[in-house]
């Protein structure tokens, strides 16, 4: 008798051959679920990163650098913890000023970034012109953008059969400044006070 008659004959081995058939794809499957559960609070943090540190900024009347600009990036990463996204290699949080300049088109003011040098900002560097997507910013308004920036290490479970290829996570938020004259939060001060402008009030 044939091998395959006599796995036919056999109950048991075909239904240990089955599941040696679907095991790979079944492991496969719950792995990356593991990986993608992963992600989902990865991209849920930036996005408190993002909406919390560029409230915070809009709500500076002025703004002092290195001061404020290292209590921000302070704050950034507090919220992230344990995610590290301003001292490593694997992410970065990116503080930005836009406004409209003399000519009528809206540009970056200003930009600090702290964090990995791979990672750049989706939005422009400064004195370029802003990608602000389909958002018209008004005249006499200073719009803060802040953006976080992670490469968390996804597929640690499932890599062996993904291969290593490493997606970096983004997370936007801007929020119009709250500033009494808009005109004090287009540039920095460098007063180099041991008391920031913004957040030593």
């Amino acid at each position: 008798m044939s091998l395959i008659r006599r796995l036919a004959a056999d109950r048991k081995a075909i239904a240990a051959l089955e599941l040696a058939l679907i095991m790979p794809a079944f492991l496969l499957l719950m792995l990356g679920a593991v990986d993608l559960m992963i992600a989902i609070r990865t991209w849920h943090t930036l996005d408190q990163v993002t909406a919390q540190v560029s409230e915070i900024v809009s709500k500076c009347e002025s703004i002092d650098d290195p001061q404020d600009i290292n209590v921000f990036m302070a704050d950034g990463q507090l919220i992230a913890n344990p995610m590290d996204i301003t001292g490593g290699t694997q992410g970065a949080l990116i503080i930005s000023a836009i406004g409209n300049n003399s000519s009528g088109k809206t540009v970056v003011l200003w930009q600090k970034k702290k964090g990995a040098a791979q990672f750049s900002s989706q939005i422009g560097t400064t004195g370029a012109v802003a990608n602000t997507g389909a958002y018209v910013l008004p005249d006499n308004d200073v719009l803060i953008a802040v953006e976080a920036i992670s490469q968390p290490g996804l597929w640690i479970f499932s890599g062996a059969w993904m291969g290593r290829l490493q997606p970096t996570l983004y997370s936007q938020s801007m929020f119009l400044s709250r500033a009494t004259d808009f005109t004090d939060i287009t540039t920095l001060q460098t007063t180099n006070s041991t008391s920031g402008a913004c957040t030593s009030s």
